[in-house]
């Protein structure tokens, strides 16, 4: 809902362009999880991740007003977290300083290392932005890629 909302956003400001929105957001234990704003926060989730498969939901929203066309998919995916000591937490919110990461962890930095196993059918989304299915949203729209 998010990614389509920023979409439009921009595509109300330049509608002959194809527009990208994207967003994300983690479920653990049947609770909603976004990015933390702070420090403390950023703790909290991976304690509360500490041993837990959460799955990160990263949504796109391909928009372009002017020929009609749009296309929105959510790709999931499913991280592993290992059994994570205080200790490991705060030096990896140090090291990373992920306030700004839906989940508290940057898996193309540092926070690699907290994880036991990442599935995905498209391993770009985690990070934010899921390439292949942008790709393909974007052959749709009538690019040509490469």
């Amino acid at each position: 809902f998010i990614a389509n909302s920023k979409a439009r956003a921009a595509a109300g400001i330049f509608p002959s362009s194809i527009i990208i929105g994207s967003d994300q957001f983690a479920v653990c234990n049947k609770r909603i999880v976004g990015k933390p704003g702070n420090t403390a926060n950023a703790i909290g989730q991976l304690r509360e991740f500490s041993g837990q498969t959460v799955n990160f939901l990263t949504a796109v929203s391909v928009i372009c007003e002017e020929t009609k066309f749009e296309l929105s998919s959510t790709i999931v995916t499913c991280v592993r977290f290992r059994k994570l000591s205080d200790q490991e937490v705060h030096r990896y919110v140090e090291t990373d300083n992920p306030i700004d990461c839906a989940g508290s962890f940057k898996s193309e930095a540092a926070g690699v290392s907290l994880l036991c196993s990442m599935t995905s059918d498209d391993p770009t989304a985690i990070i934010g932005l899921p390439l292949i299915a942008v790709s393909g949203a974007l052959r749709k729209a009538g690019l040509q890629l490469p």
